[in-house]
C-alpha cells in the first residue's frame, strides 16, 4: 500500500539481500525482480523460507510479523531464532505485538527504505 517497490528494491540491491512477501502479500514486491524469492507462510516458498531462516538481520518492511507469514510450514520452523529483527510498521499497535524484535520503527516503510539506504 506504501508504493515503495522502487526504494525496498533499490535498498535490497545495495545490500544484496532476497526479498520475501508475506502471505496474500504477494504483490508488495515484483516477483520478476532478480532479489525476489516468494512469499512466506501458509502456502509459501521454500526459496523464502529457506533465505528467513538462514538471515542474521530481518528488515520487516511493513509486517506485522503475523501467524500467517511466520507459522513453520512444510514441517520446517523457518522463522530465525538468533537474527536481529527491524520492524516498520505505520501502524504503531502492530511493532514487536507478535515477535520478539530488536529495533521497533513507526513509520511509512516507503520512506524507511529509502532512509535506510541513504544511511548505509
Amino acid at each position: 500500500m506504501g508504493g515503495a517497490y522502487d526504494e525496498v528494491a533499490a535498498l535490497a540491491e545495495y545490500l544484496g539481500v532476497p526479498v520475501a512477501c508475506t502471505y496474500l502479500h504477494n504483490d508488495s514486491f515484483p516477483a520478476n525482480h532478480p532479489n525476489s524469492v516468494g512469499n512466506l507462510g501458509y502456502q509459501g516458498h521454500k526459496s523464502a523460507m529457506n533465505a528467513m531462516h538462514e538471515a542474521d538481520v530481518v528488515i520487516a518492511l511493513g509486517s506485522r510479523l503475523s501467524v500467517f507469514g511466520t507459522l513453520p510450514q512444510y514441517n520446517f520452523d523457518y522463522f530465525p531464532k538468533n537474527a536481529k529483527i527491524i520492524q516498520v510498521d505505520i501502524d504503531q499497535r502492530r511493532l514487536g505485538l507478535s515477535k520478539k524484535v530488536d529495533c521497533l520503527v513507526h513509520g511509512d516503510c516507503k520512506q524507511a527504505a529509502a532512509s535506510m539506504l541513504t544511511r548505509l
